[in-house]
């Protein structure tokens, strides 16, 4: 029987295309393995150069007979799967025939097509898409080609919303999608149209200089250029009601256009005062007639106001009598009778301008030969003279209390590079110069406290004459080095009413506490102090009595020292001796020639310790097996032991480090009866330990 390649996907006969389940096993087998001797599986293709072919597992037999792989998870996606049978000589040496079988198996897409594959040359049936004759028409000439309008719309690439399909590079070439533009648009119905807005008067046709976009001919038509004269005819002309174009006038230097929008000539004329004495004088209607004003006055050169003129100046203002001030009112007080004044000036008083009446509740006075003054409700709030500036509350305050003085930098932007920006800076550097004799204090600037009260007992936590909120803090690509929230460039920083005269930080004599800090006790506790008694220069680090159970550090010149931990003194220095306070002194490798050490018990050694020299000088270890030692270096040189105890079996053995040489050239003999007790004495000089024993201490 002649073999054959043909095979099942999952149990159903191979058609040219097979879709499968995402993301579960596919099960192949041969028709029949009549006549079949080796069975070769692969993918030769996919849908997509992303994806990855999956692995086909050979079994049953022949080997390959049954075969099955995983299909990755993901709709869309398409393989060439290839099954070759025999091929080569067989046993007997025959040349045997190789028989090939190709499908598709795939998982569909959202159109229920499997895509198409790379190396798919074959007709498909028309269950899972692509149902053209795809390669397998010719034309005359014998190239491949596709069915005249086999390719629809679907089957094309995708293309933008509102784009067409054409070329715009220049010579022939591939299509090429052509956006719309913001000039034109679809419909939504593939109607294409221009877009809302879409034409700019840049895209308009050119008009001439000084015309009007719109329409003179009658009936509907094509937007014209219109000039002047023809956009007047689409206008309509003013009314009493309506703005618009003014009337013709019809020429003529006599008529005026009126508030009806007609022309007409005045109803009555201006003549020359006939009273010499009117000369210069202004004129106005005064019952139905003209009349001149007497205290308004003018020569064509200035404007003068009030019976007494001043003598020079444009703008000239006279007074009833010389030296009053000019006065503009804002009407009459409640009298009826005076004048309430708006803003005053003259030379009664120092050439004062004044905004306000001396009774209102603002008022403002610039006198140019002494001050500035601005007084609210008759008190003065801000006083500027030629020596001082003075800022107070116009009157005390109740509810919010008010700020005397605030200052808000702005958020500058685009200062000078490498350039100090300061927002306040205030200058003192000038020699001022006193009168002979002594001066106990002498103070730039100072600020004195205030002092708070309250209605009932109140309690307020913090309060401070002056604050700083907090040190500058870097911005967007700032980096501040130091930054503090108080700088004292140079001197010193005093304390007290009387500080000392030297020193970076003084303090008055005696001062006492220099930090505090807050007692969980409610009183404060001192946490450093510095006083100065009886010739005695005296340290205090921690709170002075020790009743909050804080450590307690004091050093006196010329007295003692001790250190304190709660109220007993624990360590007690003088000039000749060293009081412990009936404490133990422990862990002190070497006092005065004399060595106190405790041991330290390594437990049980089990077959490997480490000696930690490091730790201390004596060390013990339990021997409970063949032990071999590592040491860890002392810090210095110096005399280590280490006693070896045998446990209750005994017979156990040491090995020695490297380092470790030994008097005579050899171990001694170490007693290893249970419970033995040996004793090994180095001498480390920083490289090797020099040793000697004792052994079989009873």
């Amino acid at each position: 029987m002649t073999a054959s390649a043909e095979f099942t996907i999952n149990g159903a006969a191979t058609p040219p295309e097979a879709a499968v389940s995402a993301s579960s096993t596919v099960t192949l087998a041969l028709t029949s393995v009549s006549g079949v001797r080796t069975i070769a599986w692969s993918f030769e293709g996919n849908s997509d150069d992303s994806l990855t072919n999956p692995t086909i597992t050979p079994a049953g037999s022949p080997l390959g007979a049954t075969a099955t792989f995983p299909m990755p998870a993901g709709a869309g996606q398409g393989y060439l799967l290839q099954c070759v049978i025999n091929g080569g000589r067989d046993d007997e040496h025959v040349v045997q025939a190789t028989y090939t079988k190709r499908a598709i198996v795939g998982v569909v897409d959202a159109t229920t097509t499997i895509p198409f594959v790379a190396g798919e040359i074959f007709e498909r049936d028309a269950v899972y898409g692509y149902t053209m004759t795809l390669n397998t028409r010719a034309t005359s000439g014998g190239t491949p080609t596709i069915t005249n309008d086999s390719v629809t719309f679907a089957k094309m690439q995708n293309i933008a919303t509102d784009s067409l399909i054409g070329r715009d590079t220049a010579a022939t070439g591939d299509p090429e999608t052509i956006t719309l533009g913001s000039s034109l648009a679809m419909n939504g119905s593939q109607v294409l149209g221009v877009a809302t807005a879409g034409v700019t008067l840049a895209m308009m046709a050119n008009v001439a200089t000084a015309r009007f976009i719109g329409r003179v001919t009658a009936a509907t038509g094509v937007p014209e250029a219109l000039t002047g004269t023809q956009a007047t005819t689409l206008l309509d002309v003013g009314t009493s009601a309506l703005k618009g174009l003014a009337p013709a006038s019809g020429g003529g230097t006599t008529n005026f256009l009126r508030a009806d929008w007609t022309w007409a000539a005045p109803a009555a004329s201006l003549t020359a005062p006939t009273n010499p004495t009117d000369d210069a004088k202004i004129v106005y209607a005064s019952a139905g007639n003209l009349a001149y004003a007497s205290a308004i006055k003018t020569n064509g050169t200035y404007l003068a106001f009030g019976s007494t003129v001043a003598a020079s100046g444009t703008q000239r203002f006279g007074a009833g009598s010389t030296g009053a001030p000019v006065t503009i009112a804002a009407g009459l007080d409640s009298t009826g009778v005076t004048d309430v004044a708006l803003l005053s000036w003259g030379l009664f008083t120092n050439n004062q301008l004044t905004l306000g009446e001396a009774t209102s509740v603002a008022r403002i006075s610039i006198r140019s030969l002494t001050d500035m003054v601005i007084s609210v409700a008759g008190t003065t709030a801000f006083l500027l003279t030629n020596k001082a500036l003075t800022l107070a509350y116009a009157a005390a305050s109740s509810g919010t209390a008010p700020v005397i003085l605030s200052v808000t930098g702005a958020a500058h932007t685009g200062l000078t590079a490498s350039t100090e920006a300061r927002d306040i800076n205030i200058v003192l550097a000038r020699t001022v110069t006193m009168s002979t004799g002594a001066l106990t204090t002498q103070r730039a600037m100072r600020i004195t406290p205030p002092t708070y009260a309250f209605v009932g007992a109140s309690v307020i936590t913090r309060a401070a004459t002056l604050a700083i909120s907090a040190a500058p803090a870097a911005g967007t690509n700032a980096t501040i080095t130091n930054t503090m929230a108080l700088w004292l460039e140079a001197g010193a920083l005093g304390f007290g009413s009387a500080p000392t005269t030297s020193g970076l930080i003084r303090t008055e004599a005696n001062a006492g506490v220099i930090v505090s800090y807050a007692s969980g006790t409610a009183a404060a506790r001192s946490a450093l102090a510095m006083t100065v008694s009886g010739g005695r220069d005296r340290v205090h680090l921690g709170d002075s009595d020790g009743s909050d159970g804080t450590q307690d550090l004091f050093l006196s010149t010329r007295e003692y020292a001790y250190v304190r931990i709660v109220s007993t003194n624990e360590w007690t220095f003088s000039a000749t001796t060293l009081d412990c306070n009936s404490n133990t002194i422990t862990n002190v490798a070497q006092l005065s020639g004399t060595f106190f050490t405790n041991e330290i018990d390594d437990g049980n050694s089990s077959t490997a310790d480490t000696i930690d020299w490091s730790t201390g000088p004596v060390h013990k270890s339990t021997l409970t097996g063949n032990c071999t030692y590592t040491f860890t270096a002392p810090a210095q040189h110096k005399w280590v032991q280490l006693k070896m105890v045998q446990d209750g079996t005994g017979s156990r053995t040491v090995t020695w480090p490297g380092a470790v040489k030994w008097s005579g050239g050899a171990q001694p003999s170490w007693v290893t009866t249970a419970s033995a007790v040996n004793i090994a004495t180095f001498y480390y000089d920083g490289t090797t330990y020099w040793g000697t024993g004792a052994t079989g201490f009873a």
